[in-house]
Order: C-alpha cells, then structure tokens, then sequence
C-alpha cells in the first residue's frame, strides 16, 4: 500500500505504459479490503514491482478484451482510445480487471536478483564532545531501469537517512525489570534535520541500451509488448506463481541503501583514529611504544556509536584540551 514510497506513481505509469494512454487518463484510490481481501503489507522492498506487475496483468486482460475496437497502431492516439473504450461498452464489454502478483519463489528463493552500490560518507568529529557532522555523502546505485528516478532516489536518501539513525543514535535500552527506557525523543534519538549530509548526492547507474520491451512497444503493437514484457493473464499467472527476473528491468531502492549508511560509522572510525593520533603527538604523558600505537589503531566503537560511545571510545583525557 502507498504509504509516502511512491508506490500510486509507478503503478500509475505502469499502467499508462501498458495501455498507451496519457498519465492524466490514469486515477487512484486508496488500498482497501473492500478490493482486495487478501494482499500483503508493504516490506521487503517488494512493494513497487509486486504492485506494478499485478497493475500490467490487469492491463493485458483489458487490451485483450479491447483488441477488437483499437486500431493496429500502437499506442492509439486519445480519440481512438475514447472511441474504442465507448464501442466496448455499448457492446457489453467488461471494462474491469482484476490484476494479481503473487510470486511462490519468494518463499523458496525469495531474491531474485542483486543490488549493487557504493557510498564515500565524509564526517567530522569533535572529539572533546563527541558530536558528529556527516558533511557529505555520495551515493552511486544500481536501480536498473528506474521506474520514476525521482522517486528512487528519494527512496535511496530516505534509507540511508534512516541508515544514519541505527549506526550513530537510535539506542535502545531496558532497565532490570526488562522494561524499555528509551521510550521518547529524551533517551531515544532517531536521525533529524541535521543529521542529514551537508552535502548530499544520490547518482543512478546509467542503465543498459533500451531492451527489448521498449523496442517492441514502439514498433511491435500492444500483442508484442505483452509477450516481451511476458506478463500472463490472471488465470495462467495464479497457476505459474509468478516469473523470474525484473520487473520493467527495474530493481528496489526501499531498503538496500540502509546498510550505505555504513560509511558513515567507518569514517567515524577513522575520525577517532586521528583524533587520537593528533593528541598522542601533542599531549604531555610522553611517548608510546609501537606496541601500544598497533594495539590503539584497532579502534572498538559499539554500534549505535552514540555521543557516550564516542567519547569513551575516544578516551582523550579533558585535561589534554585544557589551555595553559
């Protein structure tokens, strides 16, 4: 269900692509029971191409039922959809479909593809306080063939956000009676507005040459279309349980982009490592053997690396900040 991930625009393009019609011949209506019984929450970075395959299965069993009243050309102009679509209707045509996506493999073999990303995060650390500035943070992703890249990238900035909060603030703690502690904003610190990188850049992987699926839907009708995209009806799809690979040769971008914010706590990592070079070199308890500097270079920093945790990881005494 649309629940802010933009889930309603991709099934709204999808289902313009499909049927060859402009965007604003296309509404929506909020997920309900009252339509469908028995769908699924939204997780598992699923969501986008469960909802957009059962929108273009939908889509196929209308231009089956429409073949009859559209003209040979792919996609028909606005007045030849019109046409066709009041032809049907007289004549008795359903004009409803019911779409479903429901792969099986999900529970035998529930990833049928792999991500690939990279992050370069850039913090600063004052070491006195502990307080962290992630100031900048740049993101290259392989999302495919995006299905809206605003969006997807959205998705990609929200979740390495949300990657931010479970590395460097969000601690949970319970006191001896197992009760939870961190129950508010007070104890609890969810990532805010200036946790976000000072400067942030989200960059797509360029995708492949346009496949197939394009080609055929410019030059091959809506029956070929339909076969590259090898959609089947709902009949034939409840039977086959869904297909493998790609959906549009799009890939998720909901959670995959959490763990980038990895990049953060190492280079966080590397900020106490200086840190505590730059006071071994200017600090007045005298030198360290080589023994001790390899033991110090292993830095042990829990994860959240809370403003506790980096101060006492730190382990700079005040006094080496005092001015005399």
């Amino acid at each position: 269900c649309e629940v802010g991930q933009g889930i309603h625009t991709k099934v709204a393009q999808a289902a313009a692509f499909r049927l060859g019609v402009p965007m604003a011949l296309i509404k929506l209506a909020p997920t309900t029971t009252g339509k469908i019984p028995n769908s699924t929450g939204t997780g598992g970075s699923s969501t986008s191409e469960t909802a957009v395959e059962a929108v273009l299965n939908a889509c196929d069993l209308l231009l089956t039922r429409l073949e009859p009243y559209l003209p040979p050309s792919f996609p028909p102009s606005l007045s030849e959809w019109q046409s066709a679509i009041a032809t049907a209707a007289a004549e008795g045509v359903c004009l409803a479909a019911e779409g479903w996506f429901a792969p099986t493999h999900r529970r035998t073999k529930p990833f049928q593809y792999y991500i690939y990303c990279a992050a370069l995060t850039e913090v600063e650390m004052d070491i006195l306080t502990g307080e962290v500035t992630v100031l900048s943070s740049s993101i290259v992703y392989d999302a495919g063939r995006s299905l809206n890249p605003m969006v997807d990238i959205g998705q990609i900035e929200g979740a390495f956000v949300q990657g931010l909060g479970y590395y460097l603030t969000e601690r949970v703690d319970f006191d001896e009676h197992g009760r939870l502690t961190s129950n508010g904003t007070w104890m609890y610190k969810p990532p805010g507005v200036r946790d976000i990188p000072l400067e942030f850049n989200v960059t797509l992987v360029p995708p492949p040459p346009p496949s197939s699926l394009s080609s055929a839907t410019s030059s091959g009708g809506r029956a070929a279309a339909g076969t590259q995209s090898k959609t089947k009806s709902r009949e034939e799809g409840e039977k086959e349980g869904g297909k493998d690979g790609l959906v549009l040769s799009s890939k998720a971008t909901g959670e995959p982009p959490y763990m980038l914010a990895s990049s953060a706590y190492f280079g966080l990592i590397g900020a106490i490592r200086e840190g505590r070079r730059e006071w071994r070199e200017g600090g007045k308890d005298g030198e360290k053997d080589e023994e001790e500097e390899e033991e110090e270079e292993e830095i042990a920093l829990s994860i959240p690396a809370t403003i506790e945790e980096r101060v006492k990881t730190v382990d700079v005494p005040v006094a080496a900040f005092v001015l005399t």
